[in-house]
């Protein structure tokens, strides 16, 4: 049962493996519901206060992620509610399910003895907002706000649920001009857009879209420019350009990424899952992909290749967004670079 009981936590701080693991074994425990009617409950989720839930701590700090494995399936399941929360006061991490974990050969979880935690107490926001009738698309934002700052301005309606502000870079505090917000009451949604629309900024109006479900980021783009020019009309802001490619490129559905890999990711095939699951959770925002292959050293591919990430998406015009959004960006310590490739040779699998 050990893959239903880890959680991949992203965005972690610079801290220790003992740091790590003692936050969050005392935010189970401050935030763990133990009032119930049932006193064998109530025994079950005394466990969680009287012994560390937590058994083993595992932190790539390169990549900035961590792994924890838990002692239950049940507390695990139960900290999926902790994606958001501010650790130590140096960020906000985002928690899932890792790459290796298959729900359909998880065993049934005991509804008995699963334990709530209350994330109010822990001031948590979700990171993720998830597609449905109350996401709100909130355009226009000022690029120089930060997190704390929107944040303030949304919860003026009401308690925030989730809440995204897209970024240009992961550590960056600039953002791209736009958000993503959800509340906790769905009430609330109507009249946070309605109060929302139209707000001075400092400058600029403060435009809106609801509902918007986007999957597809150049979507993303193309509500937010959409936005933009209905708030400032043709002499404002102009437009999201679709992009164009490098003068002397040959644009193809396969985009190779450089600067990415390093030694230590492709020690075993684990360490490679891993990188895989980061990549693709980041890639995956530019377009549809459909396949992704990271070569190792033993699998007989050109010298060449090793150390690349060959990704392919669905259209060339999704391979070319992704270019322009990945190129130039920072991981971990390297800049990323990026090249388009061959499709017939990325089907033979000629990779190089």
């Amino acid at each position: 049962t050990r893959h239903a009981r880890r959680l991949y936590v992203g965005n972690i701080p610079d801290v220790s493996d003992e740091q790590l693991h003692h936050f969050f074994r005392d935010a189970i425990r401050s935030s763990i519901i133990l009032d119930n009617n049932s006193e064998a409950h109530s025994s079950h989720k005394h466990q969680y206060v009287d012994n560390d839930p937590i058994i083993s701590v595992y932190i790539n700090r390169e990549r900035r992620f961590a792994f924890l494995e838990f002692k239950t399936m049940e507390i695990t399941t139960a900290c999926m509610a902790l994606d958001g929360l501010d650790v130590m006061g140096r960020g906000k991490v985002k928690i899932k399910r890792p790459n290796d974990y298959n729900p359909a050969v998880a065993p049934m979880l005991n509804a008995s003895t699963m334990p709530v935690l209350d994330t109010g107490k822990l001031g948590i926001i979700s990171m993720t907002v998830h597609d449905g009738p109350n996401k709100i698309f909130v355009g226009g934002l000022p690029y120089h706000l930060v997190d704390s700052q929107v944040l303030e301005l949304l919860s003026a309606f009401g308690a925030v649920k989730a809440f995204n502000l897209v970024k240009n870079d992961p550590m960056s505090d600039t953002s791209k001009g736009y958000c993503f917000v959800e509340y906790c009451d769905p009430n609330v949604t109507q009249i946070a857009a309605m109060g929302l629309n139209g707000m001075d900024m400092g400058g600029g109006k403060q435009p809106y879209q609801q509902p918007i479900v986007v999957k597809d980021p150049m979507a993303v783009a193309n509500a937010a420019a959409s936005a933009l020019d209905q708030a400032f009309g043709s002499g404002g802001v102009p437009p999201l350009a679709p992009p164009t490619a490098m003068p002397g490129s040959t644009v193809t559905r396969i985009l190779v990424l450089l600067n990415m890999v390093m030694d230590e990711d492709l020690a075993t095939a684990e360490d490679r899952k891993f990188l895989e699951e980061e990549v693709r959770e980041e890639v995956g925002k530019y377009g549809t992909l459909l396949s992704m292959k990271i070569p190792m050293p033993h699998e007989g591919c050109a010298p060449s290749a090793v150390k690349k990430i060959f990704l392919e998406y669905a259209t060339p015009a999704e391979a070319m967004y992704a270019e322009k959004e990945l190129k130039g960006r920072a991981f971990g310590p390297n800049v990323v670079d990026a090249s388009y490739f061959s499709e017939e040779d990325y089907a033979k699998n000629q990779l190089s």
